[in-house]
């Protein structure tokens, strides 16, 4: 079972707790979807025995887990009560490939709405971390590194990155992809997040909605200006 916690697993956990007899039937009342052919092997999986201790731990455990998701639940519904507000930003946020609802409320709570606090988008990428340095001097490389900047931030971002690079085509997931290709996967994400926050300082700042501009932009572009010369 992927999810332990799920509908299924849960069901299957509770009759142990219970100490309910394992049998056939029983697991065809916990279980539901594709795992309904897999009896044989959930049978054979839960073969055994547990004492009265290991029940009432399992019990305990299953309790505050879903004390937990009761007050992630609440939190969530304070988050989306806090976003009524700013809706309309939400809306234009989701319109960017790889960015949902969630990754919108923490780029919102910790950069807000008035990009005037930043002189540029390079500033608001240097304040989320996502700006690795490039000194040189006399032909000398001395750092390259990302700082640490805003760590909330910057992961919620780089997931985002990771989300774009797994869904439908677009400018987004090309830039992804081209910059792997060059300098491998760990700085395609940074750069990644780089271009979501010049994106997100753009749009706050002129007020303007995300332009997809498709998967072969970049390739129209460089073949635009080779043509060019």
């Amino acid at each position: 079972i992927k999810d332990i916690y799920g509908k299924s697993g849960r069901g299957l956990l509770y009759a142990l707790i219970k100490n309910e007899q394992i049998t056939e039937t029983l697991i065809l009342k916990c279980v539901y979807t594709t795992l309904r052919r897999k009896v044989p092997q959930l049978l054979e999986s839960l073969e055994g025995f547990m004492t009265p201790h290991y029940r009432k731990m399992l019990s305990l455990h299953l309790t505050q887990i879903e004390c937990l998701e009761k007050q992630l639940v609440e939190v969530e519904e304070t988050i989306n009560d806090s976003l009524v507000p700013y809706e309309e930003y939400v809306e234009r946020l989701e319109e960017i490939p790889g960015i949902n609802r969630r990754t919108a409320a923490v780029v919102l709570a910790e950069v807000g709405i008035d990009m005037s606090v930043f002189p540029s988008a390079g500033h608001l990428a240097s304040w989320a971390g996502a700006s690795p340095g490039n000194n040189q001097s006399a032909g000398k490389t001395r750092s390259k590194r990302v700082g640490k900047g805003n760590s909330y931030l910057k992961k919620v971002l780089a997931q985002g990155a990771l989300a774009v690079s797994q869904g439908k085509p677009n400018r987004i997931q090309a830039f992804f992809f081209r910059v792997r290709r060059n300098a491998g996967h760990k700085k395609s994400v940074v750069a990644t997040v780089h271009l979501f926050l010049r994106i997100i300082y753009r749009m706050f700042s002129d007020q303007s909605r995300y332009n997809e501009l498709g998967g072969s932009y970049l390739q129209n572009r460089k073949n635009t200006l080779t043509d060019s010369c």
